[in-house]
């Protein structure tokens, strides 16, 4: 097997481990909030419940730090053998843990702190993956192995929720739901056996292992400050939509349509194997038409059609909910997989690591986390079921900003690039 093949598939299996593990808790998020946040309006306990899910986003910009600075300065390959590992303890510990009536308020303390260090670990994962990936596959392809890492985030997801709608069978125990949560630890393991087997990135080896940066964030921020933003808000809107198909979909369907949440976990899955099958599509759109230009008509459409897409899932209707999710996948794809060799674009390599993780950390934690809460609040208070189809149109004006921005900033590189290549030629 080639190192590059080597490298992909190292990266994938263990970012598709790292998101299964992350996810888990928004699959079951309806439940937790019935076992961990018990109170009389059940409102209330699904937004205490939701606000978990949203804490587990606030600490991904202090995992970016760590694992950024780490794999600027000893490399790619050890940062991310390392937040592996780390996972996998705290989605172990989930699922040993007491519920509020067993052991009362240190039933929740605990979960919150599980979430907290979770976020952590995914702080630095899915970005030095996909930078590992693209460092190694080289120009021409970086779209598409950056894709790559949207099918394996995907890949997670999917598999979270495919778990999860097996253990929230009627038919199971009630405590069946701890299983999926202990099986993190079993995957962790595996993952972190992949990742030591793989080769340190080319790049990382010829640009950056001889002489790195002491404080490679330091850089990012002082001479890419722009970079840094477009990073915070690509994540943001990456975050809004994947947290809605992957998360809010199940609270979507159960609480406002008024489906049971085995049933609407089934109809989401649909959904997420439409982003996986569609995402390295989207990175070899991107790579023969360009990054910003699929990235851009995406957004458009979906910005037209999500009013549609809300409606059709409101009515309760299966074929309605499969077209719903299959038209927001379809069009979330077309953003969220071409967004890392976007982002990849943007920083030199020794400083890529810190620059990317931490301005998509920063972007996670402002709407990737909370836009569950904020579109649930909004139905509370308007009335409207409608409402976050509302609340993503605003959003995608906030990705066209950053396509915008951001060209103008990778363009000048390309050409810079360009020239490098013809004085060497000669």
């Amino acid at each position: 097997m080639k190192p590059q093949t080597k490298a992909i598939l190292s990266s994938m299996a263990g970012n598709t481990l790292e998101f299964y593990d992350f996810y888990l808790y928004g699959t079951f998020a309806p439940l937790l909030a019935k076992i961990f946040f018990p109170t009389y309006d059940s409102t209330a306990a699904l937004m205490a419940s939701l606000m978990t899910f949203a804490a587990g986003y606030f600490m991904r910009p202090l995992g970016a730090i760590l694992f950024g600075h780490l794999g600027d300065r000893l490399g790619r390959k050890q940062a991310l053998t390392l937040s592996i590992f780390l996972m996998a303890i705290p989605t172990s510990l989930i699922g040993f843990l007491p519920t509020y009536d067993a052991v009362g308020i240190a039933a929740p303390i605990v979960l919150v702190l599980c979430r907290l260090l979770q976020s952590i670990c995914a702080g630095g994962e899915y970005n030095g993956a996909a930078i590992f990936a693209i460092e190694h596959i080289g120009k021409g392809k970086e779209g598409f192995a950056g894709s790559l890492m949207s099918v394996s985030g995907g890949g997670g997801a999917l598999l979270a929720t495919f778990i999860g709608a097996f253990f929230m069978q009627s038919t199971m125990p009630h405590w069946s739901w701890r299983i999926p949560f202990l099986l993190g630890a079993l995957l962790g393991g595996v993952g972190f056996y992949i990742r030591r087997q793989v080769h340190e990135s080319p790049q990382f080896k010829k640009d950056v292992a001889k002489k790195p940066l002491n404080i490679p964030l330091s850089q990012a921020l002082s001479k890419f400050p722009i970079a840094v933003l477009c990073c915070i808000g690509g994540a943001a809107f990456s975050g809004a939509l994947s947290s809605t198909f992957a998360a809010y979909m199940n609270v979507y369907l159960t609480k406002v349509v008024g489906l049971e949440l085995g049933s609407a976990l089934s109809l989401n899955t649909f959904g997420l194997i439409v982003f996986v099958s569609c995402a390295p599509l989207a990175g070899m759109l991107a790579d023969r038409f360009g990054l910003a230009r699929v990235m851009t008509i995406s957004t458009l459409g979906l910005m037209m059609s999500i009013y549609g897409i809300f409606n059709l899932a409101s009515t309760g209707l299966t074929l309605n909910i499969l077209l719903a999710n299959f038209l927001l996948c379809a069009f979330a794809v077309g953003f969220i997989a071409p967004l890392n060799a976007f982002m990849n674009r943007l920083f030199p390599a020794n400083s890529r690591y810190s620059g990317i993780a931490f301005g998509y950390g920063v972007g996670m934690a402002t709407l990737g986390g909370t836009t569950p809460i904020i579109m649930t609040w909004l139905i509370d208070k308007t009335g409207l079921s409608m409402a976050p189809a509302f609340y993503l149109m605003s959003l995608g004006a906030l990705g066209l900003l950053i396509i915008f921005v951001g060209s103008k900033i990778t363009e000048p590189q390309k050409k810079l690039e360009f020239r490098e290549q013809l004085v060497s030629a000669q």
